[in-house]
């Protein structure tokens, strides 16, 4: 029986409007799933499935298909956005970002979009989280420390936090009063990686108003590592151990 290793990835096309794609890695072969504007494809930890975000209904949305794009079904149904969709590692329950009361906070439910427990209840946004190797943390981004939040979001302190699965000892990792977001834990949940934000012209052209977008890692508690100009970043089993040059 052949092993097959599918890497599904959002494609942007025509401005603003992305499809959601699989590739079958043996042999190289793309295939495209969907038609409209959805984004933040998320595999299941099994592989059989895929979460995503989508505005097919005239909010965003989350939905779950197989790895082929049959079986496609909508999983929330929340007032406003629901976005960024996370699988738990053992595939039972995701986490989202969500703002039914207008400002997006921190959602985690059954992997079928029952049982919807609100996380996080700060000022600003909170947003793009992910679950810890071993399923006891969730890790996101988060405006609260921001001491005026009517600037805009792009001058806003978007820190990184984490906190445990049912919304308890919340935990700041960064204190760089800039924008940083999308976190992710090493495997071992000792290093995180994420993306800042930076005023420094030239770094990365495809950034609006020519912001610099910088993958770093550091430690949990949040010691500076390395620094590598990128759009985002996430972590895979085999990087541990291995130089990230």
């Amino acid at each position: 029986m052949r092993t097959m290793a599918i890497v599904v990835f959002a494609w942007l096309l025509a401005g603003d409007h992305s499809v959601v794609w699989a590739q079958d890695a043996m042999p190289p072969k793309v295939l495209r799933l969907t038609n409209i504007i959805n984004s933040y494809p998320s595999p299941s930890p099994d592989g059989e499935s895929v979460l995503f975000q989508s505005n097919r209904t005239g909010r965003y949305e989350i939905y779950v298909m197989n790895n082929d794009g049959t079986g496609l079904v909508k999983i929330t149904d929340m007032p406003g956005d629901n976005v960024t969709p996370s699988w738990s590692p053992d595939g039972s329950r995701i986490a989202v970002a969500a703002s039914p009361e207008g400002n997006s906070e921190i959602y985690v439910m059954n992997s079928d979009g029952s049982d919807v427990k609100r996380l996080t209840d700060h000022p600003g946004d909170d947003s793009h989280p992910h679950w810890s190797a071993d399923g006891t943390r969730i890790i996101f981004n988060s405006a609260q420390a921001t001491p005026d939040l009517t600037v805009g979001w792009v001058e806003q302190w978007h820190e990184i936090f984490s906190m445990n699965v049912d919304g308890t000892d919340l935990q700041q990792h960064t204190n760089h009063q800039a924008v940083c977001t999308f976190p992710s834990y090493s495997p071992d949940m000792t290093k995180i990686v994420y993306r800042r934000i930076t005023n420094t012209p030239g770094k990365n052209a495809a950034a609006v108003a020519e912001l610099a977008l910088s993958l770093l890692l550091c430690t949990t508690r949040g010691v500076a590592l390395q620094n590598r100009s990128m759009r985002s970043g996430k972590w895979s089993a085999g990087v541990i151990g291995r130089s990230l040059e």
